[in-house]
């Protein structure tokens, strides 16, 4: 998805896989400018959203801890080779149909930081990925109200409609 949308911007896309062999790699995408991107793509955001009433929005799940191999993986593991994260949520309605995607960008170094600093000072509430995802990480819950209010400290890019 994320691709696409870049090619579409006229930009020449390497996929780490492709380059990857025997070497471990934390980084997705590299456009021909040399940005390195950090690409996750969220299936159950919004379905979360819609099961819980005391949600006000949906959350963004920050990956930070390594269940498998016991140290912070996610962002830490990305810093230093990704440039930017991108963010995509699947959005759907109450009844589970598909509306669409959308991506938020940020900086990765600045949005890293930025939520440690909410995680300090509010203390963001961080599960595991077993309800949906493979069980083999934590990661913080940041609302996506918090980051929309805070795009000036977070290393925001901007919000892309990607469409189905």
């Amino acid at each position: 998805m994320w691709e696409d949308h870049l090619k579409k911007e006229g930009h020449k896309v390497l996929r780490s896989d492709d380059v990857r062999g025997d070497v471990n790699l934390y980084w997705d995408l590299e456009t021909d400018s040399g940005i390195r991107y950090e690409v996750k793509y969220d299936l159950s955001a919004y379905d979360y959203y819609h099961k819980r009433p005391d949600q006000t929005c949906p959350n963004l799940f920050i990956e930070c801890w390594s269940t498998v191999r016991n140290e912070p993986s996610g962002l830490y593991s990305s810093l230093g080779e990704a440039d930017i994260f991108v963010y995509i949520m699947k959005r759907t309605d109450k009844e589970g149909r598909h509306l669409g995607n959308y991506a938020y960008s940020f900086w990765l170094e600045p949005f890293l930081v930025w939520v440690e600093t909410q995680d300090k000072m509010k203390g963001l509430r961080k599960v595991s990925c077993s309800n949906k995802g493979d069980n083999n990480a934590k990661g913080w819950l940041v609302g996506e109200e918090l980051v929309n209010e805070n795009k000036i400290h977070n290393g925001y890019i901007n919000k892309i409609e990607l469409g189905k």
